[in-house]
């Protein structure tokens, strides 16, 4: 073959070469795109929640609870159950502060947050509310954001601040999936539980929610009612 040939050859060789470097590399970009770095985003939302003090008016004080929702991945977020929870706290008069003694177990039952000066007496529920319930329409899709507001009122001097805690479950499918389960914690707040259209075992129920990355999150804020001087 003359060296015009071979020069010819190699030019050709090169060209595909490039063609199809270029085929397959475009090729795992959009599958990169599109299956793999989707596949292994987080499921959960964002949340920004929050508690604004909203006025006072014959002895009431109006409360206005903020949330939103964003869903900052590439892929769709199915979300069975939003429910959220507003609870009064009083804190303990200075007479009865507590000391470590009193306050810290020796040995704590559980984690928590133990407080050596003006202890959490005692707390109630103010405001409940389920925000979803149900797998039908309840979704996310990428870049999606919401935002919910809630009011409610209170005495005046009842409650020393308020928490407010926003939970929810999340999963990237809710084939298999019956509507949510509810039940109460000990406290009385209510709490929502993944439930399965048809019985299955422990172990299988495991393994699907661990595949579709479900689980429940949630976020919490507070908001001091002591006038401000």
């Amino acid at each position: 073959m003359s060296e015009d040939g071979k020069g010819k050859q190699f030019k050709e060789t090169l060209q595909m070469a490039v063609i199809v470097f270029t085929v397959a590399w475009t090729s795992y970009e959009f599958f990169f795109k599109e299956f793999i770095k989707p596949a292994h985003e987080p499921t959960a939302l964002e949340l920004d929640v929050r508690l604004e003090y909203a006025g006072e008016k014959d002895g009431l004080i109006m409360v206005r609870g903020v949330i939103n929702a964003s869903n900052p991945s590439n892929r769709r977020i199915y979300v069975p159950a939003e429910w959220l929870t507003v609870k009064g706290r009083r804190i303990a008069a200075p007479t009865q502060r507590g000391n470590r003694d009193n306050v810290i177990p020796d040995s704590p039952a559980e984690p928590g947050v133990y407080r050596n000066y003006a202890p959490v007496a005692s707390s109630e529920i103010v405001a409940e509310q389920r925000m979803l319930d149900g797998i039908d329409n309840n979704w996310w899709d990428p870049k999606d954001r919401t935002n919910d507001e809630i009011s409610f009122a209170i005495p005046k001097g009842e409650f020393d601040f308020l928490d407010i805690v926003v939970a929810y479950l999340y999963t990237k499918n809710v084939d298999g999936l019956a509507d949510p389960e509810w039940t109460l914690t000990h406290d009385g707040s209510q709490w929502a539980h993944f439930k399965f259209a048809n019985p299955d075992t422990e172990k299988n129920q495991a393994k699907w929610l661990n595949k579709n990355d479900a689980g429940f999150s949630w976020s919490s804020a507070s908001l001091s009612l002591w006038e401000k001087h």
